[in-house]
């Protein structure tokens, strides 16, 4: 799975063929853009403040202890990119944040989106932790309950390149990501593992080199 960049209408299309669209600059402002809304929406409360109803940006606002300018940038923010729908001023959650943010939604994903929170706010180092190898490890520190909670391995799913960069930033280790391990039990004799649902989280080996 990987972000892409996709156009509105046959000149942005025209655009991004002709490789004319700075597509770094793309993924930085919108996927910064993104994360940030949705975290910021999930610590307030807004999506489960709305639930499966709707309220215009005031009331919103005032129901959790926000200002109202603020409020309604975010809310139209979320509406641009699909979370929330906008009619007639009143916001409500499309079926996307229903199905996958709300807090009593079956296939909550609610707990991963603040653990994930968390994770942006650590990546502000990266830059000093790659230059100098030097990282605050995840497990050394006095973590809150809130860190706690929201980190609860099944609600993250990660993979590929993105797992071994964060996992040497909280850690300095290597990170072996599942399809790595399986591969090492099947050589070494042991039956091949089940495989696991669809959302289940890869199991991860951290160490400095490969088990012997």
């Amino acid at each position: 799975m990987k972000l892409t960049v996709s156009g509105d209408n046959l000149a942005e299309s025209m655009g991004l063929l002709s490789g004319m669209v700075p597509t770094p600059l793309v993924h930085i402002t919108f996927g910064m853009g993104y994360a940030r809304a949705v975290v910021a929406a999930t610590r307030l409360g807004v999506f489960d403040a709305l639930g499966r109803g709707d309220s215009d940006a005031a009331t919103l606002a005032e129901h959790l202890n926000c200002s109202p300018a603020g409020m309604e940038a975010l809310l139209n923010c979320l509406t641009g990119f699909g979370l929330l729908s906008r009619r007639e001023g009143r916001y409500r959650c499309t079926s996307i944040a229903t199905k996958w943010v709300l807090e009593d939604a079956e296939k909550s994903m609610k707990a991963g989106v603040l653990f994930l929170g968390f994770c942006q706010e650590m990546l502000w180092g990266l830059e000093d932790a790659i230059r100098t190898g030097e990282v605050e490890r995840l497990h050394d520190k006095d973590l809150s309950p809130e860190f706690c909670d929201a980190g609860n391995p099944k609600n993250i799913d990660a993979s590929g390149g993105w797992n071994e960069l964060f996992f040497f930033l909280i850690s300095g280790a290597k990170a072996w990501p599942q399809e790595t391990l399986t591969a090492w039990m099947v050589e070494a004799g042991f039956t091949t593992p089940a495989v696991k649902r669809l959302m289940a989280a890869p199991n991860i080996l951290l160490v400095s080199e490969r088990p012997g």
